[in-house]
């Protein structure tokens, strides 16, 4: 007994430091994760504003400022800068920004560090916080060197970011492990950022919101932005597992001692010696004997269990030829059966697994269909009537001598070929659309639910938890078909206002859920019959998802909205 009390204590003790050092690797682990997911989503958005200059038609020195305000409104859209973008000439004058800023278009602003530097140095800079003149706004710079054709620097184009916004604190939001713990974002001065606690914002990151308590606190350092994120527990609340379970190893450890001592002497008084008898009886007949009878033990439990015991000796010789007789019996019907099912199953499963890849191929096969419609409307059609669009503007611009109706006709007909052009390009990111084979699922699902649902006044959020990683193409595609399907059904039925679209990356499986705060609707009335197409869409969803062994789960009342789930294994079927 003093040799299992000591084993006991050592691993009660290890179990407790193991704990408590996990406590901290957890937290740290944490703070990494989130400054790796700002690292991502800052390069995600520098990278937007540098593609800038690769656009069609962009070239700040052609005077003809519409490529440069179309790509600043679409960099706008998808973007972290919710105090908005620019572009400036190679002083630091401001030529034009989205949304549109009277008094900050035409102002110099090399006069502020980043843009000086970036100037300066020709690199991206990321910035802390700075005080913009004149209304004393705080805000962060994002810019990139804009360069002309020859590769020489032009200007810059860049962002602004307003940390007080819901957008940026929203990156803290997500995090919670207790109820007074925090996580800031700190730039370089220790000014904060963001924080999941509104009162710290654009505060001194070095001060502890409560100053008399014991802090747990874990650093991780941005590697694009010379940022930190901080995340911040009362020590009490951090150790209290820790404390709980030491506490309870001891009383536990402690009763438990004192209950196995009175039962070891009670059992060795008192059951001992009759079940050695029982055993040995049980070993005979565990041999075969069962000619010898089991021994009276009293007239207590013990003595009962021996009266049985011997009762069902005789009962089990008396029955042994019997049962001898139905196993053979019994035997030969099950490895019939047995035969029979085995057959049975393999021809189910090679039917479905015919199935499954026939109907791999053909989703295969449509796809290939769409990239290569998509590639066609793109290289051919879209060129075609952009060339149109040039020759209409050609013809414009050719003479002042052209009757007024016929320019005016003219000039419908050019704005029909661009507004066919748009058109066209709606319907090849249908199609395929190229930000999912360029920037993958999350940005193609992102972008596909703002341009979709946004020019319907729905509100649409997108979260994502975990660290987001590139997956097979064809999972990709099939996921990413699955969501359109899901915001699709939304566009022309739910009469929804609020959309909600989380992807969350697990170890083993990926997650996403679509929901919204429309009429909803009776799964049950909407399942594919055979005299009926209602329901052929959620069924295409189900195949699909099927195809990747995942799971699609559908909930939904009329009146109560709609919640689709999609779970897909990431390291499953490819």
């Amino acid at each position: 007994m003093l040799l299992m009390l000591t084993a006991l204590v050592v691993s009660g003790w290890l179990a407790v430091r193991e704990s408590s050092e996990r406590v901290s690797h957890e937290r740290q682990a944490l703070a990494q994760a989130t400054g790796n997911y700002l690292d991502y989503i800052l390069r995600q958005n520098l990278e937007r504003l540098d593609n800038i200059r690769f656009a069609q038609g962009v070239d700040i020195e052609d005077n003809d400022p519409g490529p440069e305000k179309r790509e600043l409104h679409s960099v706008y859209l998808g973007s972290i800068f919710n105090g908005g973008v620019f572009i400036t000439d190679e002083t630091g004058t401001v030529l034009w920004s989205e949304p549109f800023n009277q008094d900050f278009v035409g102002a110099d602003i090399s006069g502020y560090p980043p843009i000086a530097q970036s100037l300066n140095t020709g690199r991206p800079l990321i910035s802390d916080v700075l005080t913009t003149k004149p209304a004393d706004q705080k805000t962060i710079f994002m810019v990139t060197p804009l360069r002309n054709r020859e590769g020489k620097m032009a200007g810059l184009v860049g962002g602004q970011i307003d940390p007080a916004g819901r957008t940026f604190q929203d990156f803290t939001r997500p995090i919670a492990l207790g109820g007074s713990s925090y996580i800031d974002i700190i730039d370089s001065k220790g000014v904060v950022l963001a924080s999941s606690n509104p009162q710290r914002v654009l505060g001194r990151g070095q001060d502890s919101a409560n100053p008399a308590e014991a802090e747990v606190t874990e650093l991780a350092r941005l590697s694009g932005a010379p940022w930190s994120v901080a995340l911040r527990q009362p020590e009490r609340e951090a150790l209290a597992p820790v404390r709980t379970m030491r506490e309870r190893f001891i009383i536990f450890g402690l009763s438990s001692l004192v209950i196995a001592l009175l039962l070891s002497w009670g059992m060795a008084r008192s059951l001992v010696k009759p079940l050695g008898q029982l055993t040995s009886a049980a070993r005979g007949i565990s041999r075969g004997d069962l000619s010898l009878p089991i021994p009276q033990l009293g007239d207590d439990e013990i003595g009962q269990l021996s009266r049985s015991f011997d009762t069902m000796r005789s009962e089990l010789k008396k029955s042994l030829d019997e049962s001898q007789n139905w196993n053979k019996e019994l035997e030969a019907r099950v490895e019939e059966r047995t035969r029979q099912l085995e057959e049975s199953f393999r021809e189910i499963e090679a039917e479905e697994a015919a199935r499954g890849e026939l109907l791999r191929k053909v989703l295969t096969a449509q796809e290939e269909e769409r990239k290569r419609i998509a590639r066609e409307l793109h290289d051919e059609t879209s060129q075609s009537v952009a060339g149109m669009v040039m020759k209409l503007e050609a013809a414009l611009a050719a003479s002042d001598s052209i009757a007024g109706k016929t320019r005016s006709i003219l000039t419908d007909t050019r704005n029909l070929a661009i507004k066919t052009i748009d058109n066209l390009h709606k319907i090849i990111f249908d199609l395929r659309p190229s930000v999912l084979d360029d920037l993958g699922l999350l940005s193609a699902i992102r972008w596909y639910a703002e341009s979709r649902l946004g020019s319907l006044d729905i509100k649409v959020r997108v979260e994502v938890t975990g660290s987001e990683r590139k997956l097979p193409q064809e999972k990709e595609t099939v996921l990413f078909r699955v969501v359109q399907e899901a915001l699709t059904n939304i566009a022309r039925h739910a009469q929804a206002r609020n959309v909600v679209l989380s992807v969350e990356f697990e170890d083993s499986v990926i997650r996403i859920e679509v929901e919204d705060d429309g009429e909803g609707f009776d799964v049950n009335a909407v399942r594919l019959k055979a005299d009926k197409t209602r329901g052929l869409g959620l069924l295409g969803m189900k195949e699909r998802v099927a195809l990747l062994e995942g799971k699609l789960l559908v909930e939904s009342e009329p009146g109560s909205g709609t919640h689709i789930t999609i779970e897909v294994p990431v390291n499953g079927r490819p």
